[in-house]
């Protein structure tokens, strides 16, 4: 597609739009570059204050590696795919929650796909279990309708006190 544009003095200078392209490319290189050069702890800070472009630069790093982890558990493409979307969501909006103190960035992305995916796989086996109960079977079992919460809070203060 060629472009036609007014020079200073009225000339008619025309452009081709993949040269615009080639040349907005070559000015971004630059700063690609640099944000492949900067910490983890950088991108994720300048996540926090909006810098939506370390956003790219974080998923270029983990987003190949928190997929195949994630794949191996669900074995489905499309799960992992909304698994991976979920957690750099959660990543861009918790970025400011982040502590170097307490783990890496990459520990912290790939526990925030870990939880993600175990909570996603207790849900889908929760699912099949309702699925292939009789009616009858799930109106009379009150453990499945009406959970028991006290056991959930003695398990929870328990690890807690394991830690």
């Amino acid at each position: 597609m060629l472009m036609k544009a007014n020079g200073v003095k009225g000339e008619q200078v025309s452009t081709d739009i993949s040269d615009v392209v080639d040349s907005i490319d070559c000015l971004a290189e630059p700063l690609l570059s640099h944000c492949s050069q900067l910490s983890d702890e950088s991108l994720i800070s300048a996540l926090a204050e909006g810098a939506s472009w370390a956003m790219e630069s974080l998923y270029q790093r983990y987003s190949g590696l928190l997929y195949s982890l994630t794949y191996r558990m669900v074995t489905d493409r499309y799960v992992t795919e909304e698994l991976l979307q979920d957690v750099f969501l959660a990543a861009w909006r918790h970025a400011a929650s982040y502590t170097s103190r307490l783990g890496t960035v990459r520990s912290w992305l790939i526990s925030m796909m870990r939880h993600r995916t175990i909570d996603y796989l207790r849900a889908a086996r929760c699912r099949s279990l309702l699925k292939t109960m009789p009616l009858e079977e799930l109106e009379s079992d009150e453990s499945v309708t009406f959970p028991d919460v006290w056991d959930e809070v003695w398990r929870l203060v328990q690890s807690a006190q394991v830690r």
